[in-house]
């Protein structure tokens, strides 16, 4: 047979195009480009919202800086210190803690101060002066506490003393309910020295000091208390 002749208008086309483009056919189209979107104004409600949301950061901010955040620099933090000082000495809570340094270490008084004051109101017991309910605290601490070293035997036989210069006082000298702290801790006090068996022949001592107790302590705290049911009056007693 005779040969045909190659199709040259056709090998012609090949030759132009790329394997590519035979492939994928047309070309691709350019993505129109896309608009800007006009700016969204602030509506009312979002304007609202965010003056709520600065005005409780404002005020957080305030609530942070404490009581005395009106004051400049470092002074309203001095003013608190002072302030949370003077409340733990009113409630007698700095006895508590002394209390319990000297339940740790089994030393006497660290602060020439109260050591002083355990002095004089020992003073005034011997010399039958009054004291009140926290002055005969400290003393009880300082001599019968749970690691005292002091003679506790010693100032148990001085009972009658204390009894009547607690009697003779106003309860505290502000005349105000003592702290529950304070209450809590002369009535563990009481408890623990009265169950010592150099405190049998005082008893009813022992006894007036927890009526004094019962009638200085708040009214939620009186039923609460252990040493008046401790102490009380045994059919052997007079």
């Amino acid at each position: 047979g005779v040969a045909q002749a190659p199709n040259l208008r056709a090998t012609g086309w090949l030759l132009r195009h790329s394997p590519t483009e035979l492939d994928m056919g047309k070309e691709q189209k350019e993505k129109p480009e896309q608009k800007e979107k006009p700016e969204q104004k602030e509506k009312p409600e979002q304007k609202e919202k965010g003056d709520d949301k600065s005005k409780a950061k404002a005020a957080a901010k305030k609530r942070k800086r404490g009581l005395f955040g009106f004051l400049p620099g470092g002074l309203g933090d001095a003013a608190t210190w002072v302030a949370f000082a003077a409340i733990v000495y009113w409630k007698g809570l700095h006895l508590v803690a002394l209390q319990k340094f000297t339940e740790v270490t089994g030393w006497g008084p660290a602060d020439p101060a109260v050591a002083a004051k355990i002095d004089a109101t020992m003073a005034n017991i011997r010399s039958g002066k009054s004291i009140d309910l926290m002055e005969m605290m400290l003393t009880m601490q300082h001599f019968c506490g749970p690691r005292s070293r002091n003679d506790c035997a010693g100032y148990i036989a001085e009972m009658p003393q204390v009894a009547a210069s607690v009697k003779s006082g106003p309860g505290t000298w502000d005349r105000k309910p003592l702290p529950k702290e304070t209450a809590l801790e002369i009535d563990k006090l009481l408890s623990e020295m009265a169950n010592r068996p150099e405190a049998g022949t005082v008893r009813a001592e022992f006894r007036s000091i927890a009526g004094e107790l019962v009638e200085s302590s708040p009214k939620a705290l009186k039923r609460d208390l252990k040493a008046p049911l401790l102490l009380e009056k045994r059919p052997d007693e007079a």
